[in-house]
């Protein structure tokens, strides 16, 4: 729907094994929200090739059937606004930092929290719901943080993590992002969870910053049997890898941070070298 031309009467196989799923997941779990959405997205698919003058009859049977069975999908659309949006240039534009640049270059680690300073746990949630928007492959959206704001829980919980030594307890929160692998079906996908954590952890720590909170990332770069050991004091579902920590708390008026240099944009940012392109007959092998 959001390609530039689309073609028309794409995704008919797809909606049919979306229904086909929905029936399933209905019968053995009931309706909820997944299942709302996924109802949603058939109908404005099938919404969109109206208005191209297409009509995908088998479709719409079968998703009539399916809202017969199980009536609580009938309003999905109206409960759940999925498909596709139209987006103004002026307003995406108008909702850009002022300067960019200065906003990414203040964002550092933190490692002196402003310890006596007041912290409102309402922006956990704030930061979170924003983070939600980093891309996922697929949208599958497979990504979550448990959070733990008691002094007592995050002692207990960094005892497990290198790197944390002489900063971890003044920490306001600690947050553990994770990825959900059983939203990956084939080989290929076997490290989409680290990359859909990695970009989730990444939004999440920008949010914090955007809001004017401190966070200090903390890697969780353990061996399967510390992996374990950690599982057995935080429940963590085995399904989910843990990506990272994430020690949050509120800024000083004044703080050091660890700095330096970038390394030369000549070495990161390689333009139009077509040295790296294979020869077509190189292609065939």
């Amino acid at each position: 729907m959001v390609l530039p031309n689309p073609r028309r009467g794409y995704g008919l196989e797809k909606a049919e094994q979306l229904i086909n799923a929905v029936a399933e997941s209905s019968k053995t779990w009931g309706v909820a929200q997944p299942e709302i959405i996924a109802v949603s997205t058939v109908k404005g698919l099938l919404k969109f090739h109206v208005s191209q003058g297409v009509t995908l009859k088998g479709v719409q049977e079968k998703l009539s059937a399916l809202e017969e069975r199980f009536p609580q999908l009938a309003n999905a659309e109206t409960e759940v606004d999925a498909g596709s949006l139209t987006i103004r240039k002026a307003d995406v534009i108008s909702s850009l930092p002022k300067d960019p640049e200065a906003f990414f270059h203040a964002r550092r680690s933190v490692r002196q929290f402003g310890e006596n300073q007041a912290f409102d746990s309402s922006c956990i949630s704030r930061a979170t719901k924003m983070a939600q928007r980093a891309p996922s492959v697929c949208n599958r959206q497979t990504c979550k943080v448990y959070s733990f704001t008691d002094p007592a829980a995050i002692a207990s919980l960094l005892k497990h993590q290198d790197g944390n030594s002489g900063f971890g307890q003044t920490a306001s929160a600690l947050m553990i992002c994770t990825s959900d692998l059983s939203n990956f079906y084939k080989v290929g996908e076997r490290n989409q969870g680290f990359v859909d954590g990695g970009l989730f952890a990444m939004a999440l720590a920008y949010a914090f910053h955007s809001i004017g909170v401190g966070t200090c990332m903390l890697n969780w770069s353990q061996a399967a049997h510390k992996d374990k050991l950690f599982r057995r004091v935080c429940r963590i579902p085995d399904r989910e890898v843990i990506i990272t920590m994430m020690a949050v708390g509120p800024l000083r008026d004044e703080y050091k941070v660890a700095y330096s240099p970038r390394r030369s944009l000549c070495d990161v940012l390689i333009e139009d070298d077509n040295t790296l392109l294979s020869k077509p007959q190189d292609e065939k092998l």
